[in-house]
């Protein structure tokens, strides 16, 4: 498929028709245990496996749940699991993703006021591909640290990839260098803490100076 050429609904059908069937296998579960949890003891300890329950149970079920089962000790200990899993992704699964890729891409259509991606990246060495407007305009070095496209160039986009690419070893490294350094130069937390204090103090000091 070209770039800019526009997708029809059946070129597509195969495609939504396997992410379908994955939704449905991975839903599957999940519907099993809703559909236990409206049965007797008796239906779910059984040979024959059937969906829908011969006797609705879901009250019993429910009403001794809630009043028998320490459900808010339950909710903290998965609040705490997610906040955990959270913690891992941000600590270690996200330096790894942006480690192992080729190229980023921040594609947004509508302009963001900083956009943590592109500095992400650069942080982590990797090459940016963004679309020019928002922050990125200042975040990304063109031709150094990335290339700007104008958003919803498709085509642009696929040639500014193309570019990043085809890239050999010794510019990807030169790329990487500047792009960390870039970010070591503007985007560090300290620096930013440092800005901001001083931008409060000079507009103190410019309203001290008229009163």
């Amino acid at each position: 498929m070209r770039p800019g050429e526009e997708r029809s609904l059946l070129h597509d059908l195969p495609r939504l028709a396997l992410l379908g069937l994955g939704a449905c296998f991975i839903l599957l579960p999940y519907v099993w245990m809703f559909a236990a949890s409206l049965k007797p003891g008796s239906e779910i300890f059984r040979d024959s496996l059937t969906l829908w329950p011969e006797r609705f149970y879901a009250i019993e079920n429910y009403g001794k749940a809630l009043s028998e089962v320490p459900m808010l000790r339950f909710l903290f200990n998965g609040a705490l699991v997610c906040a955990l899993i959270l913690v891992f992704q941000m600590l270690f699964a996200v330096p790894a993703a942006y480690a192992l890729a080729n190229v980023v891409v921040s594609a947004s259509t509508d302009p963001e006021g900083f956009g943590r991606v592109p500095v992400e990246a650069q942080a982590m060495g990797r090459p940016v591909v963004a679309t020019n407007h928002g922050g990125a305009r200042e975040t990304v070095l063109e031709g150094r640290t990335g290339w700007l496209v104008a958003p919803g160039n498709a085509e642009a986009l696929a040639v500014a990839l193309a570019t990043t690419l085809d890239l050999d070893l010794a510019a990807r490294a030169k790329l990487a260098e500047i792009g960390r350094q870039h970010v070591l130069d503007n985007y560090t937390v300290d620096l930013m803490i440092s800005r901001t204090l001083a931008l409060y103090a000079d507009l103190a000091g410019a309203r001290h100076g008229r009163g």
